[in-house]
């Protein structure tokens, strides 16, 4: 398929971030007296930090508030460097580049450590926009952060426009503002999940990706 503007989630689609968001929750929930071993944490990624601990936890209002501090005194130090680029990430990107797409990052994660781990990994140069998710919790669910990228663009969204995700809550964005999607499998959702929502696309690895793309 043609598509002219790729919007990109980043936590299990661009890096594999598993490490430094399970050791986060850990250390935030030690905090509250829980231990809590990383097998059981596979669904954190992908939503909310506030939706994960009350969906899971919950914990509401203050106390959850009090966990996403203590979750993000360990991530900003630590979790956020316990991350790595998925094989053949860098090279789709380079092509996508050299073909004159317009690439955007759209994360649930806090738009300046997004920022941090794009410079990090030398990635942040392929991207026009990065949108993510705002500290105060004031932004934080994907259908919003979606529709802030899509602003950005100044255009109307058609279907030259290209959602790429690993879990259902990307899917489900690109669905409510009508645009294409394509769910990742090597990331942290389940074949059941994604297909569930109707992705326009679903790809086993990078490769198969970059055919879609390309």
């Amino acid at each position: 398929m043609s598509c002219d503007v790729i919007i990109f989630d980043l936590d299990g689609t661009l890096t594999d971030s598993a490490e430094g968001i399970f050791n986060s929750f850990i250390y935030s929930l030690k905090h509250f007296g829980i231990e809590e071993k990383k097998e059981n944490l596979s669904s954190v990624i992908g939503p909310s930090l506030s939706s994960s601990f009350r969906s899971l936890y919950g914990f509401e209002g203050e106390k959850a508030k009090e966990a996403i501090k203590k979750y993000r005194e360990y991530y900003s130090e630590k979790g956020i460097f316990e991350n790595q680029v998925y094989d053949g990430i860098k090279e789709l990107l380079e092509k996508l580049n050299a073909s004159g797409k317009t690439l955007l990052v759209a994360t649930a994660k806090p738009i300046n450590y997004a920022k941090i781990i794009l410079e990090h990994f030398d990635m942040i140069k392929y991207f026009k926009f990065v949108c993510g998710a705002e500290l105060d919790g004031s932004v934080s669910e994907k259908t919003e952060i979606l529709g802030n990228a899509l602003k950005l663009l100044e255009q109307e969204p058609t279907k030259n426009i290209i959602m790429i995700g690993d879990r259902k809550h990307d899917i489900i964005a690109a669905n409510h503002y009508g645009i294409s999607s394509s769910a990742v499998l090597y990331g942290y959702g389940t074949i059941g999940e994604l297909q569930k929502e109707n992705p326009t696309h679903i790809v086993n690895t990078v490769s198969d990706l970059s055919s879609i793309l390309l």
